[in-house]
């Protein structure tokens, strides 16, 4: 459990235990606090379960799910109306069976329903305000993937078949009847919009002496897109160059369908578009890994063409926020990770025990596009972070992180309520900190984020939170 700054409380309680041929992990999460800012307090809890059967066929996985989220949802689509909130409940369920031999297959179940109420006005409504909006998804599948070896290398192949559907008051096309929604007396589902996706992949592995190659590709039937197939292909590359050293490369094609908001959402400063194209893009990437007693790194290139991407844009600040698919954005990146045991590299305990970092650079031509972007264009192109763990007295340490964060693009300004124009993202560093007595089955933690109060804006108009502590206890009773 957990207590820190803003009425913060967390508390954990999580069980491991055995019934004959069955495994059983349960585990509760209640996490609440009062939030750094006005409106950004949240109430969350989560149930989750998990177990596994042994059978005579194999191993049944069975996994079963429910969380509630309330919060604040300050300047959540624009800061123009900073008093918004929503709540969410989210139940879910799959049983997967392993089984098989010589060829092993992993038959698959699963179901997810979300439902949410979204308030543009938590108090006090302006008169043209109708009513908060309400969604319920259910999403549900079956899926088959199926694997074996020969002295060809390794074989896996698969199916799936997946629905997608929502019901809601805002969302999708009008049904001509209405629904009530679950728990919320007097309001109805008015529309609605399914869709069904069916895929198949098959992929093979060669393993030959140093080289690995694996290539294959998928192919899916999606409803929306008239019920026409289309091919992703995909290729992955391994090299060892000996017992530390290995060079990887990959390229791959892939595709993602617009989300129901994309489609369909529109609000008194956004705009959906339901003829909006799913994104494409081809990703080519390479670098090379060190794997070594003290020390671990990594260093990669990617290349990565996107087509039709989605973003909320608009082509001046008067306009609406409407999502529109941008014609084509090359993005070229690094990014590289170092990870160093310095007790194991002088072979003795020293005062900084681990250091490690890591950091991705990203550039976009985004060809001549003028939108103002709300996500896509307005990228991270720089981002470092340093990890540094030392120890203090016996059984308790510390740990350091520090963060800098450049982006590139601009976000529209508000205060008070009113647009003043678009300001410029400015790149900041951040400073975390954590003490951790460590002491058998007690860990006793105090953890201080933005520890020198640094004022700053990551992804549009919310202030991000200054310095927050908090202190906890975990506790691990053994029943033997």
């Amino acid at each position: 459990m957990a207590a820190g700054a803003h009425k913060l409380h967390d508390l954990n309680v999580s069980a491991n235990f055995n019934s004959g041929a069955l495994r059983n992990q349960l585990a509760i999460n209640s996490t609440a606090s009062d939030g750094y800012i006005e409106n950004t307090d949240f109430d969350t809890y989560n149930l989750f379960y998990q177990g596994q059967l042994a059978t005579v066929s194999g191993p049944v996985d069975i996994q079963l799910g429910h969380s509630r989220k309330a919060f604040g949802a300050n300047s959540f689509y624009t800061p123009e109306y900073p008093d918004q909130f929503e709540e969410t409940k989210t139940t879910f369920a799959s049983v997967r069976m392993h089984t098989g031999e010589k060829i092993h297959f992993t038959p698959a179940l699963y179901w997810r329903r979300h439902q949410d109420r979204f308030e543009l006005f938590r108090d006090e409504a302006p008169a043209w305000y109708a009513e908060h909006n309400y969604h319920l998804t259910d999403v549900y599948g079956i899926n088959l993937n199926s694997w074996f070896s020969n002295s060809l290398g390794k074989t896996a192949f698969g199916a799936e078949f997946r629905s997608e559907n929502i019901w809601s008051n805002k969302l999708g096309e009008d049904m001509g009847e209405e629904i009530p929604v679950p728990g919320e007396s007097g309001h109805f589902f008015t529309k609605s919009h399914s869709r069904t996706i069916i895929s198949y992949f098959g992929e093979h592995t060669f393993f030959l002496n140093r080289f690995t190659v694996s290539a294959g590709a998928m192919a899916n039937r999606i409803s929306d897109l008239n019920l026409e197939w289309h091919i992703y292909p995909g290729v992955d590359l391994g090299y060892r160059i000996n017992d530390r050293f290995k060079a990887f490369g990959s390229a791959n094609k892939s595709l993602r369908m617009p989300t129901f908001t994309d489609l369909y959402y529109s609000g008194p400063t956004n705009k959906g578009n339901p003829d909006l194209k799913p994104e494409r893009s081809v990703t080519v990437e390479g670098g090379l890994k060190y794997s070594g007693f003290w020390l671990k790194g990594q260093i990669g290139y990617y290349h990565r063409v996107g087509k039709d991407l989605i973003d909320w844009v608009r082509e001046s600040e008067e306009l609406l926020w409407e999502t529109r698919n941008l014609t084509r954005i090359v993005a070229d990146g690094v990014e590289t990770t170092l990870d160093v045991d310095l007790n194991k590299a002088f072979g003795k305990t020293l005062f900084i025990s681990h250091f490690g970092f890591s950091y991705a650079h990203n550039q976009l031509d985004k060809g001549e596009s003028n939108y103002l972007s709300n996500y896509t264009l307005d990228h991270l192109k720089h981002k470092l972070v340093i990890n540094l763990d030392h120890a203090l007295v016996k059984n308790i340490q510390a740990s350091w992180m520090f963060r800098f964060q450049d982006r590139q693009g601009s976000y529209p300004r508000f205060e008070e309520e009113a647009y003043v124009g678009e300001q410029p993202y400015r790149p900041f560093w951040l400073t975390d900190m954590k003490i951790l007595y460590n002491s058998g089955d007690v860990r006793v933690y105090l953890s201080v984020s933005n520890l020198f109060e640094k004022s700053y804006v990551d992804l549009g108009n919310v202030k991000q939170p200054g310095r927050w502590i908090s202190a906890g206890i975990n506790y691990r009773l053994r029943f033997d």
